[in-house]
């Protein structure tokens, strides 16, 4: 059938007709209003399409005059629905429209005749609804996309007057004093599997706090987390703190960061979160933490009241790879501070996950413990405590191993014993070092030759001395001179700022040298990609030289530049006598 709709006369006009005139336009959406907050969902107005039986469309408007009430607790979904009997029958609608939309919360929505408000995931509500603009904001919002285009035409323009850049590199924020003659790189914060080296909580008086640094992103958080373990029977609870920096200056070269007096956030976890094993802890706070961009957080981890405990203590797990100024920790007990250079796992969506440090080849020895405690052991009976060199560092291992104990006879003997083999043998108080590979299994073993008498032993503390060195990565030259917490443009490749190139490591021989003067050399090469060409210019370039569409006059004479060519053909001409040679190309 062929029909005409929305003329006067003796037609019948019908509601899914009129509704044409939103379909055209437009999906359903929310007008105004409609919120879903706790337990609630605000008054407004929205346009729901429904679909009867008989496959016709409508779009149906839906008003809620009040806040209704509605669980948003657990997991799922809110929407606004239609019967769809008030769809296929309308005799059967009061004349208020009541009775027609209700509010419907289920683990998944219908597959028609509703409008989606919100989704809710453990308890947190989530915005869903579609909010459509109304012209005079979508005319404001297209004034300023027409103020900031004109802005970029301009910029754009300029960019084209200023021509190639004669370098590529990064711009990062740089969180460490360096001078002009260091070499920066990206450095990352630690992951978790690279975390594997620990430093305590709570041992000794000196190790009272843990003060980490991260810098801010500018987001707010309320939560970040940390790999750590305890150590023994701890059962003091931890408290972790965000903090804001305070700045100290060793030197011209080098400065730290440790938290002030200003509190952003605190948390307390009860000595039950924590296994023997290291593991990825998550901190909620009391409220969420935001600083500006590019400031300083100290994240404080310390015993509660400030517990310090020899046997019984806890363990923040660091970067086993490399070592920073950057991401490092400070060991803090009121106006004692010492710094060890290692990065704690410590990660949070309000942290920044990578910025600029200095590269280094210096080998910096670790030093960390692992404690051995044992109360006492039977007549008769032998105590063992076996553990692993709990991660794979380049190079040597040297344990440093020292014993203390009470024990009440002579009967007693103790041994270390490393992949089954023993070492060493005492009766009494030691001090030794001891060699070993990463992967070796290091036991601990006291025997009683017959005797009834009990004995109790402090602890065997297992200092290992491991090498760490910085990760080799990409270098970057600095640009220019900035204080800690400014940004920095570097230089990765092409002319740095004293005009000497910058290799790059994916240079390529190139096969034709032009070493002798030639009278008007013209000769073509074809490339594998866009490519830089390194070209000596030597003497006598008399008229000048093109390379590809670029144009070199006689004064360049005697220097080496980087030209960009386009791919596939690469033309060299000479209109007079000229001594070049072409160094390697760089493709891109």
């Amino acid at each position: 059938m062929l029909r005409t709709a929305l003329l006067w006369g003796n037609t019948i006009t019908l509601d899914a007709d009129l509704s044409k005139y939103i379909e055209t336009v437009s999906d359903q959406w929310v007008i105004e209003g409609l919120e879903v907050g706790s337990n609630s969902v605000a008054p407004g107005k929205a346009w729901v399409k429904a679909k009867r039986s008989n496959g016709e469309t409508i779009m149906t408007l839906v008003q809620n005059t009040e806040a209704l009430t509605v669980d948003t607790s657990g997991t799922k979904k809110i929407w606004l629905e239609i019967k769809q009997e008030a769809i296929d029958n309308g005799l059967l609608n009061n004349e208020d429209w009541t009775w027609i939309a209700s509010i419907k919360t289920w683990p998944s929505v219908p597959s028609q005749n509703f409008l989606l408000l919100a989704s809710v995931a453990e308890n947190v509500v989530k915005d869903e609804r579609n909010l459509i603009p109304k012209i005079q904001s979508v005319a404001s919002k297209t004034s300023v996309l027409e103020s900031k285009l004109s802005t970029a035409e301009g910029q754009i323009t300029q960019l084209v007057e200023a021509g190639t850049p004669s370098y590529l590199g990064i711009t990062g924020i740089v969180w460490e004093k360096y001078t002009m003659e260091d070499t920066l790189f990206l450095q990352k914060t630690p992951t978790f599997t690279n975390s594997a080296i620990a430093i305590n909580v709570g041992d000794t008086a000196a190790n009272k706090e843990q003060h980490i640094q991260r810098i801010s992103n500018g987001q707010s958080d309320n939560k970040f987390k940390l790999k750590m373990d305890k150590f023994w029977l701890p059962t003091t609870n931890v408290i972790v703190e965000i903090r804001k920096w305070i700045k100290v200056d060793i030197n011209e070269k080098e400065a730290y960061r440790y938290g002030g007096n200003e509190l952003l956030a605190s948390a307390t976890l009860p000595y039950t979160t924590f296994t023997t094993e290291a593991q990825e802890i998550t901190v909620n706070f009391d409220q969420p933490f935001q600083l500006a961009k590019w400031e300083l957080y100290s994240v404080v981890v310390k015993q509660e009241n400030g517990i310090v405990n020899a046997q019984n203590f806890y363990r923040l797990y660091c970067d086993s790879t490399q070592y920073s100024e950057a991401f490092s920790a400070v060991a803090v007990n009121g106006d004692s501070r010492v710094r060890n250079k290692l990065m704690p796992y410590c990660v949070s969506e309000g942290f920044v996950e990578e910025c600029l440090s200095k590269k280094s080849d210096e080998v910096m020895n670790i030093e960390w413990s692992v404690p051995i405690i044992n109360e006492w052991a039977k007549s008769g009976d032998i105590a063992r405590y076996e553990t692993k060199v709990f991660h794979t560092l380049t190079g040597y291992k040297k344990l440093h191993i020292s014993f203390l104990w009470n024990v009440s006879s002579s009967e007693w003997w103790f041994t270390v014993r490393v992949n089954g083999n023993n070492y060493f043998n005492w009766y009494s108080s030691i001090d030794n070092d001891l060699v070993c590979n990463p992967e070796d299994v290091i036991q601990f073993v006291a025997y009683n030759s017959g005797s009834s008498t009990t004995f109790s032993y402090q602890y065997l503390r297992i200092f290992n001395k491991a090498p760490i060195l910085l990760k080799k990565n990409t270098e970057l030259l600095p640009r220019r001179l900035v204080n800690i917490g400014e940004m920095v443009a570097t230089t990765l490749l092409g002319l740095h700022t004293d005009n000497s190139w910058k290799p790059y490591e994916k240079k390529q021989a190139i096969e034709l040298n032009l070493t002798t003067n030639q009278y008007k050399i013209n000769t073509q090469r074809v490339a594998p990609s866009d490519w830089f060409l390194m070209v000596n210019f030597i003497t006598g370039m008399g008229d000048g030289i093109r390379i590809g569409d670029q144009q070199f006059n006689a004064s360049i004479n005697g220097i080496i530049l980087p030209v960009f060519v386009k791919k596939w053909l690469v033309k060299i001409r000479s209109w007079s006598d000229a001594n070049i040679k072409l160094l390697y190309f760089i493709p891109l």
